[in-house]
């Protein structure tokens, strides 16, 4: 008997339902004018609810489980297209000294023994010296090696003998020896000798380095080809006696290339202002990695340096150098 009355509850619900669908229909212009059928309520409208709405509504009534206009239906798109990668850009190419202001590179020899036997290796560090003539207490020095970093190493102020050739420290003290070349004021433009602070030492070149205007006025005496030849040798008095470096720069085009160690590797690369600095790419085929680096000083007229280099067996060679104007060496 309760299942018969069920029945008959469900057939008057529907009758009902059904009068008061076709009455809201009458009161409506469009069949698809139905909230549940705009924009995203054809998607976010409740399962059930829509259910029912379907389940009692006519034959004929509009489609609500489809959208009206495909401005109001949802979109996916998929897509197996991979975002492009953004162009690594190469380094900037910077200069190692700054125009104008002294500037220096010194071989850390590993270890230091003195200045005779060879040591098992060597880097490659930057180097400051302060050369001080005439004061109350005679001529001083001042060096220091790697500055600024956990492996700096500095003499601090020692008396040395100062001429405008020669520069020496006192004996007992930290080591300082090398030649001067005097710049057009007379004070020393351009240095290239040894150092040695307790158990450390090894070999320095160090300069002026030629600021705009005087880099200008060099280049501009160079001619129309604007080429300038350097000649000098590395510092590797313990590692075998001084290598022969050849250098030629073309400040036309902003480029150098060079021989060294008596052509034992070739480099080339850029010139950045009053610096130069090699190209990876630009380093004969006996040699895996490395750099090579330096500057332009006594108004130009001078190149100091220094370069880091591996071979491809896996030989490590690291030395500084000092090579002069000559502009008549072939390359």
């Amino acid at each position: 008997m309760e299942v018969k009355k069920s029945l008959i509850a469900v057939g008057v619900t529907s009758v009902l339902m059904v009068g008061a669908w076709a009455t809201a229909s009458a009161n409506t212009d469009k069949d698809d004018d139905s909230v549940y059928q705009w924009g995203r309520w054809a998607v976010l409208a409740p399962a059930a609810g829509v259910q029912e709405v379907v389940a009692f509504a006519p034959v004929g009534t509009a489609n609500l489980g489809s959208c009206a206009s495909d401005e109001n239906c949802p979109t996916f798109t998929v897509t197996t297209e991979q975002p492009e990668e953004p162009p690594v850009e190469p380094p900037v190419a910077t200069s190692p000294c700054e125009a104008g202001a002294p500037c220096g590179f010194a071989r850390v020899d590993h270890p230091y023994r003195n200045q005779i036997e060879a040591p098992d290796s060597s880097s490659i560090a930057p180097f400051q010296l302060v050369m001080t003539q005439g004061g109350q207490g005679g001529d001083t020095v001042a060096f220091v090696v790697d500055p600024g970093t956990a492996d700096e190493i500095a003499s601090g102020t020692v008396s040395a003998i100062i001429r405008p050739t020669v520069v020496v420290a006192y004996p007992g003290g930290p080591i300082l020896s090398g030649l001067l070349t005097p710049g057009d004021d007379e004070a020393p433009a351009v240095g290239r000798g040894v150092w040695g602070v307790d158990e450390s030492g090894g070999e320095f070149v160090w300069g002026i380095t030629a600021n705009a205007s005087q880099m200008a006025s060099f280049i501009s005496g160079l001619g129309g080809d604007r080429i300038a030849n350097y000649s000098g040798f590395t510092q590797g008095v313990l590692n075998g006696g001084e290598g022969a470096v050849n250098m030629s720069v073309n400040f036309s085009d902003a480029t150098w290339s060079g021989q060294f160690n008596n052509n034992a590797f070739t480099a080339s690369g850029v010139v950045v202002d009053s610096g130069f600095v090699s190209n990876a790419a630009g380093f004969s085929p006996n040699i895996a990695s490395g750099e090579v680096y330096g500057a332009f000083v006594n108004a130009g007229n001078n190149a100091i340096g220094a370069y880091d280099v591996t071979n491809t067996v896996g030989v490590r060679s690291a030395d500084v150098f000092k090579a002069d104007f000559v502009n008549n060496i072939p390359q």
